[in-house]
């Protein structure tokens, strides 16, 4: 291969940065609006609408099997194509069409299903494939995406269905993703290698093939049971299911733990959207550490401080403790996405990261869609969400311990 612009290569950290945008905002943390937003709309019951999500969430879990199948025979971008438009027509506008409990569960699973298609694993699968040397900081970059939805999209969507513009608002951030999703026909290529690029755009060294960083489009396919016999994979598979359920459960419903401490709903989403300033910058961090030090020390350190911040709601409830581990939260949450997959390659290698992460993701994401009825049995019986939250620090801990168990020295190589 000539050398060539890597114009294309670096153009792919934009789309996944999109990514994890619309994830957020249509199917994270963006539910701290769009669930009042469409209770009040259509008068019902916020929490009713809150558990929904936790069907949809383990629909999206075995859907995510299937997808993982597409991505190993056809590649990254015809999935995200699809799923975009799935997303934004059916998941996003669609709630502005319906006016049930089961139309808003169809909505739900469509969001749910198809963000798995667009971002978490699959657009990090694009990030290795173009970047499997500097994976560490470029997927610290992409998931920026996380903190700037919260940062500037969720808050301008939370003005707009204050006015009772619910349905424009909708259709904006579902339109937004449909026009993504037919720009990405054009704009996606699964591997440099059909570019004729080489990955980082450079080619790769004798001691760089052998550590499996080379490979077209993951050519190496581990079977379930390899997988699932590997010590491996069942402790990230574990450690990451639970820091999920923390993250994901604290960044959804971020809004009614201020409104528990006595912020009024414009007033704590106005305060969530500045937190994302810290998640831009744990993102970033977290990447950098992971390229200068190494994966693990980047895991441990954020397993550390997530850990801490919820631990922090033990001691005192006071306002300063409750916006420490706000704020703590919201560094971490962006690093999450980003610590996951390039956990997943430093144990693995670059050409078994699909046919390994097609067990791993929904591995990870079985036990994370636990993490809404975990809330709403917390709030119910724990006595808010600032015990419920507390109560995540015990969780984490446990986490912790698995993730110091995580052996990365050594890639992982399957068993015949």
């Amino acid at each position: 291969m000539s050398k060539k612009s890597f114009a294309r290569g670096y153009s792919m950290i934009l789309h996944s940065f999109l990514m994890w945008l619309f994830f957020i905002a249509a199917a994270s943390t963006g539910l701290n609006i769009l669930i009042p937003g469409f209770a009040g709309k259509n008068n019902l019951d916020s929490s009713v609408l809150l558990s929904v999500n936790t069907i949809a969430a383990l629909i999206a879990v075995f859907a995510s099997i299937f997808i993982a199948r597409i991505v190993m025979a056809k590649g990254v971008k015809i999935v995200t194509i699809a799923c975009l438009l799935l997303g934004g027509v059916v998941g996003a506008m669609g709630l502005g069409v319906v006016s049930s409990v089961v139309g808003f569960t169809v909505c739900c699973i469509a969001a749910q299903v198809a963000c798995n298609g667009y971002a978490n694993s699959v657009t990090n699968n694009l990030i290795t494939n173009w970047f499997p040397r500097t994976r560490g900081r470029i997927l610290g970059i992409t998931t920026c995406g996380v903190p700037a939805a919260v940062l500037l999209v969720i808050p301008r969507l939370g003005k707009m269905m204050a006015t009772g513009g619910f349905n424009k608002a909708v259709f904006l951030l579902g339109g937004a993703m449909v026009a993504v999703g037919i720009l990405s026909i054009f704009w996606l290529k699964n591997t440099p290698e059909e570019c004729g690029l080489y990955p980082d755009n450079r080619e790769f060294t004798p001691e760089e093939r052998a550590n499996q960083l080379y490979a077209s489009q993951s050519a190496v396919q581990w079977s379930w049971t390899a997988i699932l016999k590997n010590r491996q994979a069942w402790l990230i598979i574990i450690t990451f299911g639970l820091f999920y359920i923390a993250c994901t459960g604290f960044s959804a419903q971020m809004v009614p733990y201020l409104m528990e401490s006595g912020y009024e709903a414009l007033a704590a989403q106005g305060i969530m959207g500045k937190t994302a300033l810290f998640g831009l910058a744990g993102s970033i961090l977290s990447g950098l550490v992971d390229s200068k030090w190494g994966t693990k020390v980047a895991c441990v350190i954020y397993a550390i401080l997530t850990t801490g911040g919820f631990l922090i709601l033990f001691f005192s409830h006071s306002t300063p403790a409750i916006l420490v581990c706000l704020c703590i939260q919201a560094s971490t949450m962006g690093a999450i996405a980003n610590l996951l997959p390039s956990m997943i390659m430093q144990c693995f290698g670059r050409d078994s990261f699909i046919s390994v992460n097609r067990v791993i993701f929904p591995g990870v994401f079985l036990i994370r869609s636990f993490c809404y009825s975990m809330v709403a049995w917390g709030v119910n019986h724990l006595g808010g969400y600032i015990n419920t939250y507390a109560a995540f620090g015990v969780m984490c801990v446990l986490a912790t311990v698995f993730m110091l168990l995580i052996n990365t020295k050594t890639v992982q190589v399957e068993q015949k």
